[in-house]
C-alpha cells in the first residue's frame, strides 16, 4: 500500500488510496512487468498507479523500473471509458463511442493501431467502431462488438488469433468460430467460453494449429460466467455455486483433457466471481465475500498466512456489505455499498493503494475513494500443469512463483457458434 509520503508497504487488510474520488470501477494486474492498479471514475476517466517502465500508466512518459508511481495519476486524453483491461505490459479501454484505445508496450502489435511502436498514451485500435467490452491477454487483445462478434490482435505464436498463420497482427482480425457466448476467460495455455445454453467450451493455445479442438466441459450445464486462476477455470453457476476444473493440452489434433469437476466448498449464493494467478473470490448475495486458493500473502482475507485450503473457501474478515470484489496478484480488493474500497494481501508495488509497500492480512481502506461502484482486478496466472488424469486437482504454488508470473485479463466475449 502507499502512504501519503510515498512509502510503499504490504498490507493484509484494505487501506485507503489518497487522491481518489468519484470512482466507479477498479482494475489492476500483478504481472511481472505490470504491477498496476487502475480505477474507473464516474466521469468516465481512469486513474492508475504502479509500474510504468513501458508506459502502462498512459501518462505520456515512462518511469525507471526501480521507481513506482504511488499516487493515482490520470491517463491522458481518455474519457467515456466503459471497460478496462490490462495485459502483461499494455492496457486497453472500451469507450462509449464504440472505439477501443490501447497504450503501453507494442512489440507484438497488441495496441492494434497498425504499428509495433510502444505508446505512453492511448492510441485508437483500427477498424473497431462498435465495441462494448475489451479483454487483454498476455500479449494480445480482443474486443466484443455490440452485434456479438469478437476481433483480436497482437501476438499469435500459438494461434491465439485462430487464423492460419503464427504471424503477429497489429490490426484486429475477426475470430471465425466465435459468436454466441456470454463470457470468456483466457490465460497463457487455455481459453474457456460460456455459451447462452449454460455450457462451457475450452480450447488450448498449444494445439499447434489455427483451429484446434474445442472441448465441452462435462457436467457444467448452467454456467453464467467463467474465470481462470493458476490454470484452473472456475464457472459461476446460476444457482450460486462455483465449479472448477483443469484443462490439460494434448497436442495438435487431440482434444484437451478436462479434469473431474471440483465444487468450491462454502458457496451456494455467489453472485459474481473474480480470479488471479493464485486465488479466486466470490461475492455472495448477502454482501459477504469468500475466497479460495493460495494464501501466502493473506490474500484470502481470513487474517492468516498459509498455503490455502484447497477447494474450501473462507470468509473475508470484516466485510459484510460488499457490492464488488476483484482478485489481483496476491491481493484482493472490494467495493462496499458505502462507495469505499478496501484491499488486502500483497503490496510490493503499492497495489493496496495506501502509499506503502506493507502487506496486510485484513482489509484496509483505499484512501480517497468514496464513490466507487465496481472493482475489476487484473487477473494473473502462472503456468502450473498438474499430472494428467488425476481424480482431484488442488490449487497450489509457492511464494517464489511470483517472480515468474504472467498476466491475463478476463472479460465477457462471444464464443463458438458451431457448438
Amino acid at each position: 500500500m502507499l502512504m501519503e509520503n510515498g512509502e510503499a508497504l504490504n498490507s493484509l487488510v484494505p487501506v485507503p488510496i489518497p487522491g481518489l474520488l468519484n470512482v466507479r470501477a477498479l482494475s489492476g494486474t500483478g504481472a511481472s512487468y505490470h504491477a498496476v492498479d487502475c480505477v474507473l471514475l464516474v466521469s468516465g476517466g481512469i486513474k492508475c498507479w504502479g509500474d510504468n517502465i513501458y508506459g502502462q500508466l498512459g501518462i505520456g512518459t515512462v518511469t525507471d523500473e526501480a521507481m513506482k508511481i504511488y499516487k493515482p495519476t490520470t491517463i491522458r486524453d481518455l474519457q467515456g471509458v466503459v471497460a478496462h483491461s490490462a495485459g502483461e505490459t499494455h492496457d486497453c479501454a472500451a469507450l462509449a463511442t464504440g472505439r477501443v484505445a490501447c497504450w503501453g508496450r507494442n512489440m507484438f502489435g497488441q495496441l492494434g493501431n497498425g504499428s509495433h511502436t510502444d505508446s505512453t498514451f492511448p492510441v485508437v485500435v483500427q477498424n473497431i467502431e462498435d465495441a462494448v467490452s475489451v479483454s487483454t491477454g498476455e500479449y494480445h487483445s480482443c474486443a466484443l462488438s455490440e452485434t456479438g462478434n469478437v476481433s483480436c490482435w497482437g501476438a499469435n505464436p500459438n494461434y491465439q488469433l485462430r487464423v492460419d498463420t503464427v504471424s503477429d497482427s497489429p490490426i484486429p482480425i475477426e475470430l471465425p468460430e466465435i459468436s454466441g457466448a456470454i463470457a470468456l476467460a483466457m490465460d497463457e495455455i487455455v481459453a474457456c467460453a460460456v455459451l447462452s445454453s449454460g455450457t462451457v467450451w475450452c480450447w488450448d493455445f498449444y494445439a499447434n494449429e489455427p483451429n484446434g479442438p474445442i472441448v465441452n466441459v462435462p457436467g457444467v450445464t448452467s454456467a453464467i460466467d467463467v474465470k481462470i486462476f493458476g490454470g484452473f477455470p472456475c464457472a459461476l453457476l446460476s444457482d450460486g455455486k462455483v465449479q472448477c476444473w483443469y484443462v490439460l493440452p494434448q497436442g495438435d489434433t487431440v482434444p484437451a483433457w478436462v479434469s473431474p469437476l471440483s465444487t468450491v466448498e462454502g458457496l451456494s449464493d455467489a453472485t459474481s466471481i473474480s480470479a488471479s494467478y493464485s486465488h479466486a473470490c466470490a461475492l455472495r448475495a448477502n454482501g459477504m465475500i469468500r475466497c479460495w486458493g493460495q494464501n501466502l500473502f493473506g490474500q484470502l482475507g481470513d487474517r492468516r498466512i498459509n498455503d490455502g485450503y484447497g477447494w474450501k473457501s473462507v470468509a473475508v474478515s470484516g466485510i459484510s456489505n460488499a457490492v464488488s470484489v476483484g482478485a489481483g496478484s496476491g491481493y484482493t480488493c472490494a467495493v462496499l455499498d458505502t462507495g469505499q474500497t478496501k484491499c488486502w494481501g500483497y503490496n510490493d508495488a503499492g497495489q493496496l493503494g495506501d502509499q506503502t509497500t506493507n502487506d496486510s492480512v485484513v482489509p484496509i481502506n483505499v484512501v480517497g475513494i468514496t464513490d466507487a461502484k465496481q472493482v475489476i482486478a487484473g487477473a494473473t496466472y502462472e503456468n502450473i500443469i498438474p499430472s494428467p488424469r488425476v481424480d482431484t486437482i488442488v490449487p497450489g504454488g509457492s511464494k517464489n512463483s511470483l517472480a515468474s508470473r504472467r498476466a491475463s485479463k478476463l472479460v465477457i466475449l462471444q464464443g463458438p457458434s458451431n457448438r
